[in-house]
């Protein structure tokens, strides 16, 4: 009988042993985590959201996010923005799944109105295979609010062409062999929809001799590619848009198509219907000559 207590006592204790062994592994696994994420992060661009507007594009090439570990589960985070300022922020480290996630919170040094201030700032992230996934930065008492999301993926094409561009806008009827005119000093607005696609917000464009004025409007949905010398294509995509004109809403359906170089110079050709006009009328936008 003592002889099966003791052989019961010995194979307990090899149980127990194995046990806290293997939770020692996890612990390990799961203790020390900086070192998984310490590390320079090179990244692209970023987009800001503020009280004000929304993913605002900034170019960050050249710039990297450093994460030094300063602990088992803790990192300085480091990161210079060529816009936003020098965001200095302590972050925890912890794991799941596989996937690393960092929070933390610092101070973010930023100039305005030629004085460097310091504001209170944040980072939340998540790393996984080497590199981080999503990373944001945010500064709660800046303009309502800032969140600034730094990516190191390829740049989307549609926040490299979003901006203003001044030029003149010309017009033809080319079904009726018309010459519609043109105006000098017109602006056309790109703006980067999240799904890749732009929106064109197009001028008013008034064709005296008929006594016709088509009124402005943004032309959502647009296709934009990159091109490998730096220029941008507006490969031909069609419309249908819906505008009020005094209180009577009015359709605009037709195509557009052109070219951005990399110096920012646009041809834009749309081809339009507006409400029941039986013709459609052809516009060119070419960015006026430097």
């Amino acid at each position: 009988m003592k002889t099966k207590q003791f052989a019961a006592f010995l194979f307990f204790a090899a149980a127990m042993t194995a046990f806290v062994a293997c939770d020692k592994d996890d612990d390990d696994e799961t203790d020390i985590t900086a070192d998984k994420v310490a590390g320079s992060y090179s990244i692209t661009y970023s987009l800001a959201t503020t009280k004000y507007f929304s993913n605002m594009y900034t170019d960050e090439s050249g710039n990297s996010v450093v994460l030094t570990q300063v602990g088992d589960t803790t990192v300085s985070v480091a990161f210079t923005s060529s816009t936003w300022g020098t965001f200095a922020i302590n972050a925890g480290v912890s794991v799941e799944n596989g996937v690393y996630i960092i929070s933390g919170e610092g101070s973010v040094e930023m100039v305005a109105h030629g004085e460097t201030k310091s504001y209170d700032a944040t980072v939340e992230g998540t790393f996984a295979d080497g590199a981080f996934t999503s990373l944001v930065f945010t500064a709660p008492s800046v303009m309502g609010g800032t969140a600034i999301t730094v990516y190191n993926t390829t740049v989307n094409a549609a926040y490299s062409v979003a901006g203003e561009y001044n030029g003149t806008l010309s017009a033809k009827i080319e079904s009726m062999g018309l010459d519609c005119g043109s105006v000098d000093n017109q602006t056309i607005t790109i703006t980067a929809a999240e799904d890749g696609t732009i929106g064109v917000a197009i001028p008013a464009f008034t064709y005296a001799k008929m006594g016709t004025t088509i009124p402005a409007a943004t032309l959502n949905g647009i296709a934009v590619a990159a091109a490998e010398d730096g220029s941008y294509t507006i490969g031909e995509t069609e419309f249908s848009e819906t505008v009020t004109v005094d209180g009577a809403e009015k359709t605009y359906s037709g195509t557009m198509s052109g070219t951005i170089s990399a110096n920012k110079k646009a041809t834009i050709v749309y081809e339009l219907k507006y409400g029941k006009m039986p013709m459609a009328i052809t516009f060119t936008f070419e960015t006026s000559a430097e």
